[in-house]
């Protein structure tokens, strides 16, 4: 005797997820990087690995390397070395040639007034000439992890032979605010520099606007930074935030004011709403991703379980290739039938790339007919109101019939409109995954009869 199952198709087009609990970035600047310090995490990333110049986040390397080679008692004068070897238009807190301060003081200038002159003074006082000092930054910087920067100069005035990218000024802040006091510097608002042969002080305000409690862009999670400028350049900006779940490390680069400001704010508030530093039960530290959707969780927390997905710091809000769908439908069925899903990938003409493009709620729902009718189930059609996404009704001959959920009131989101041609996310991939994944055992072990009313199947219940 032939046993008869029913199968539903669950067709997402009809289908609406709550709204997206954990939007990915959308900034100015058009490079950036968001990292966890203490595992070295990339939790964001935006052309992380492509050229810019630094400008005056340089001087955060400059400031490690003169913390590291000198007595902070040391006396440091303003020479006029740096008259003639600095560019005339660079930044300057006003000292005049002759003026003594300490190596400590000195540090406050160059990372709260961005002084080039006294980055010259005191790179010449460490390393006895500026081609030694510059030789120093660049082997410091790959040593930080830095690989694809140069640096010609301790002050980053503009040279073509000047650079570095998001990703290696992450790595060199990572290094440089692991220093207690480089980090306690960059994240002084305000200091008075003593100029030690006159008695004077000047004030000394920090030039970024995070740390200014009047600015509308005040973070008070931010705890060191250090911003950049020139044209070529344009407003770059390097910061870390502490928050109670998290550290932060970003950097943004080659954008206009403020946005380096507001985009650094939206990084800090992407990463600690979406992750957090936690501990394995041997104290390892990993990142915990929670970037999902609130309705996603149970989904999400299954497919980690089952291992048909791996701990990331991908956003689950994003969208899912076809690839990546097709991969983890396979992870999620039986072994004996992922051999099906095969024939939905090809390596012919341009498929490749096509294969990489975002997956639709369409090509989801082919991909699961080839499934059913693979697995030979018999026709059965329920009519609704709403309209599948295949170009035309089901008839009797398909091996599947389809069945349009419609309660998403009670998941927490008024109904929105979608279309075949709408993207999938990682997270509504995941969840219907999960379905598919506990239907296919289900009819693997023969537990659907043919007569079982769809609407009984708690499989099925999505709200």
């Amino acid at each position: 005797m032939i046993k008869r199952f029913t199968i539903v198709f669950l067709c997402l087009i009809t289908f609406c997820f709550p709204i997206l609990a954990s939007s990915i970035p959308n900034l100015h600047s058009e490079g950036a990087i968001l990292i966890e310090p203490t595992t070295n995490t990339v939790l964001y990333s935006k052309n992380g690995r492509s050229t810019f110049y630094p400008a005056s986040t340089t001087k955060i390397l400059t400031a490690l390397l003169l913390i590291e080679d000198l007595d902070l008692e040391a006396p440091i004068t303003k020479t006029i070395a740096s008259i003639n070897n600095t560019p005339i238009d660079s930044s300057h807190i006003g000292l005049q040639v002759g003026d003594r301060y300490t190596a400590l003081d000195g540090l406050y200038g160059i990372l709260l007034g961005s002084d080039n002159f006294i980055s010259y003074d005191m790179s010449l006082k460490a390393a006895g000439s500026m081609e030694a000092f510059v030789d120093k930054m660049n082997q410091k910087a790959k040593a930080l992890g830095a690989t694809s920067s140069h640096f010609v100069n301790p002050h980053g005035y503009h040279s073509p032979m000047h650079y570095t990218t998001p990703y290696d000024l992450s790595q060199i802040a990572r290094g440089a605010f692991s220093n207690p006091l480089l980090l306690q510097i960059a994240g002084t608002p305000l200091y008075n520099f003593v100029v030690q042969n006159t008695g004077t002080t000047i004030s000394l305000k920090h030039t970024a606007a995070l740390l200014d409690t009047s600015s509308p862009l005040y973070n008070n999670h931010v705890i060191g930074v250090k911003t950049g400028f020139h044209d070529a350049a344009k407003r770059v900006l390097v910061a870390k935030a502490h928050f109670d779940n998290i550290d932060l490390i970003g950097v943004v680069m080659h954008t206009d004011a403020p946005y380096q400001f507001e985009d650094m704010n939206t990084l800090f508030e992407y990463g600690q709403t979406n992750f957090s530093l936690v501990q394995t039960e041997n104290f390892r530290p990993y990142i915990a991703n929670h970037s999902y959707s609130p309705w996603a969780k149970p989904y999400i927390e299954t497919a980690l379980s089952k291992a048909w997905i791996t701990q990331t710091t991908r956003n689950y809000t994003d969208f899912i290739t076809k690839r990546e769908l097709i991969h983890l439908l396979k992870s999620s069925l039986p072994a004996a039938y992922r051999l099906i899903l095969d024939e939905c990938i090809t390596y012919k003409e341009d498929s490749i790339y096509a294969e990489n493009l975002p997956a639709t709620r369409q090509q989801l729902e082919a991909t699961l007919l080839h499934l059913f009718n693979t697995l030979a189930l018999p026709p059965r059609e329920i009519f609704t109101q709403k309209k599948s996404c295949l170009s035309s009704a089901p008839t009797p001959s398909q091996e599947v019939f389809l069945y349009t959920l419609t309660d998403t009131q009670s998941m927490g989101k008024p109904e929105m409109s979608s279309s075949p041609d709408d993207y999938l996310t990682y997270e509504e991939a995941i969840a219907i995954a999960t379905k598919i994944s506990t239907l296919v055992q289900c009819y693997d072990q023969s537990k659907l009869v043919d007569n079982e009313y769809p609407y009984s199947l708690p499989i099925l219940n999505f709200y």
